[in-house]
């Protein structure tokens, strides 16, 4: 240390036993400097802020050491020093008196460093100690701009409790100020937002378990009810489902499948209701049944009386996920369908027999109304009318090829008797041809009124 620094340091250690250390004047520390505060500019200048910071820390481990008193800012050190915002703003304090004071000793400018930070932060709302409280520094109007508009990081910590405080009846800000007034007279070293915290945390916290308890129990009552509402239109839908489609609105798919999810429900809910859905679906399935074609009555019939419930799911199914209307999606499941019925066995057996083109024509026809549920293609009730069908249909392409050759013979001559009575015979020929088919077509199986979705 230089004879300047020196007599610099022995005049203040003077002024303040002359006058009496102030309690927010950080005494000056015993420890000889290790460097001078032109140290801390060289290596600032030449961009080592890292160094210069490196030789900051060995004043404050110094001070570590030495500030074992009870002072507020001896408190403050120990108390504050070592946050992060308040060690920045001290760094930036202490290089600032650095730049002012080349030739005084490091120590000697951390020290009064940190009487300039303490008096700084006291007028800082967001910084400031209890002190600040205590000696009218700050009012609460202060303290309340900083808790709606946090100044530094740390504020905003405590901010949801003390909220939760204000907004309360039974608390509200009276009672914040008057218990900070109270505490910060008994711990004046004690950060405002500290205290501010050990006021409201313990306070917010039975009141939000006051608000949590209060939700629950509101969803409580508002599960009860909906429980409740659920309930009765629950009943609802078993009375009504208890008893044929037919009888309260149609037999549609769509109505079928209500049906079956409320038996689905009551079947996890109570027997009774079950049966007796189940009582409405059978029944519902007995008069669509009536529907069927005479072959696949039995079978149906035994799987009503033995498996009623995965008779229902398959129609289900089907209904859910193929265009049939109620009683194509009974036609559909896997047993009555399976089914061969007389009308595609004697097709068979006609196909076999004669083993011609109307003939096969005729099973295959069967089967393709089969495979579309007896919808959109010409259908009949029994075979012969399959085999008639395409066998006329064949007899009328050969009765307009004849006809064909015989105009363009008569054509190319004057006609002779014999051909215009073979003319007059095929064309009578056609016209009764023709008029069967249209016969057979009006006898054919309209069932779109059946298989259509309702």
């Amino acid at each position: 240390m230089n004879l300047q620094g020196l007599y610099f340091t022995t005049a203040l250690t003077l002024l303040l036993v002359g006058c009496g250390q102030s309690d927010i004047e950080a005494p000056p520390l015993q420890t000889e400097s290790p460097y001078l505060c032109s140290s801390i500019n060289d290596l600032r200048i030449m961009n080592e802020p890292r160094k210069a910071q490196k030789i900051a820390e060995i004043s404050l481990s110094i001070m570590d050491k030495e500030y074992v008193g009870d002072s507020l800012i001896e408190e403050f050190h120990k108390l504050q020093l070592k946050k992060h915002d308040y060690k920045y703003y001290f760094y930036q304090t202490f290089f600032k008196f650095c730049e002012s004071n080349a030739s005084l000793g490091v120590n000697e400018a951390a020290s009064l460093s940190l009487t300039k930070l303490y008096e700084n932060i006291s007028y800082k709302a967001g910084m400031a100690t209890c002190r600040s409280v205590n000696e009218g520094i700050l009012d609460y109007e202060d303290i309340l701009e900083e808790i709606k508009n946090p100044t530094v990081m740390f504020s905003g910590v405590f901010v949801p409790s003390i909220k939760r405080v204000q907004k309360d009846p039974n608390y509200g800000n009276d009672f914040i100020q008057n218990n900070l007034a109270d505490e910060c007279e008994k711990k004046p070293a004690v950060r405002i937002w500290d205290m501010l915290g050990h006021i409201t945390k313990p306070i917010a916290k039975k009141l939000w378990d006051k608000d949590q308890s209060a939700l629950r129990a509101k969803k409580r009552e508002e599960q009860k009810a909906l429980e409740m509402e659920q309930e009765v239109a629950y009943q609802e839908d078993v009375m009504k489902f208890s008893k044929s489609l037919f009888e309260t609105g149609g037999a549609t798919c769509e109505r079928f499948m209500d049906q079956y999810y409320v038996a689905l429900i009551s079947e996890n809910k109570s027997e009774v209701d079950f049966d007796s859905v189940l009582g409405g679906m059978k029944v519902t399935l007995a008069e669509v049944a009536k529907g069927l074609f005479p072959y696949q009555k039995p079978t149906f019939d035994s799987i009503l009386a033995t498996n009623p419930k995965s008779l229902m799911e398959e129609v289900f199914n089907t209904c859910r996920y193929q265009r049939f209307n109620l009683l194509g999606s009974l036609r559909k499941i896997s047993k009555i369908d399976s089914l061969k019925d007389p009308i595609e066995i004697e097709l068979e057996n006609l196909y076999r027999e004669k083993n011609d083109a109307s003939s096969m024509k005729a099973w295959d026809q069967y089967k393709m109304c089969r495979a579309r549920n007896f919808k959109e293609t010409v259908c009949f009730n029994e075979s012969n009318s399959y085999y008639l069908y395409y066998l006329t249909e064949s007899k009328i392409k050969d009765l307009r090829r004849q006809l064909v050759h015989l105009q363009n013979r008569i054509n190319r001559r004057v006609p002779s008797d014999e051909m215009n009575t073979e003319l007059r015979s095929l064309e009578k020929a056609l016209l009764e041809s023709r008029n069967f088919i249209t016969e057979l077509e009006s006898k054919a199986i309209s069932t779109s009124s059946i298989i259509h979705r309702n």
